[in-house]
């Protein structure tokens, strides 16, 4: 599918992200689950933080660094970088566009895996036997 219109692309994407939902939803439920950390505050100047939102705040910040580091100080990111930019010059200058698909699915997924463990972190399980209090 790389060799074919950007649409077609589009389409198979799509069509991939829809496969996968389904997937995910016959093997998990739709049932939201997280893992049941019950974290303090941290009060400061009449506010309060939660502890878990901070946590996560230094993880996303830190993923994202660790992924400008590596675009930036890298020969892939150089070539990651360069390709987004012209797509057809990039195997005239000897880079292997392919592997550079590759490259950028592994770290799209990997992201993806890190916003959803982030995710689980945030949402808050209620169980069957207790309502949501309205106005929370």
């Amino acid at each position: 599918m790389l060799d074919s219109a950007p649409t077609n692309q589009l389409l198979v994407t799509g069509g991939v992200l829809i496969f996968l939902q389904a997937a995910a939803t016959m093997t998990f439920g739709i049932d939201f689950k997280n893992i049941g950390i019950r974290l303090g505050s941290y009060n400061a100047a009449d506010m309060s933080f939660s502890w878990s939102r901070i946590a996560r705040f230094v993880v996303a910040l830190g993923g994202m660094l660790v992924l400008w580091q590596f675009l930036k100080r890298t020969y892939l990111g150089t070539a990651i970088r360069a390709i987004s930019q012209d797509r057809q010059i990039m195997p005239l200058m000897g880079v292997d566009s392919r592997k550079l698909y590759l490259v950028t699915s592994a770290i799209g997924g990997g992201l993806a895996g890190l916003a959803a463990t982030l995710m689980v972190a945030a949402v808050r399980y209620l169980p069957a036997d207790r309502p949501a209090v309205s106005g929370r």
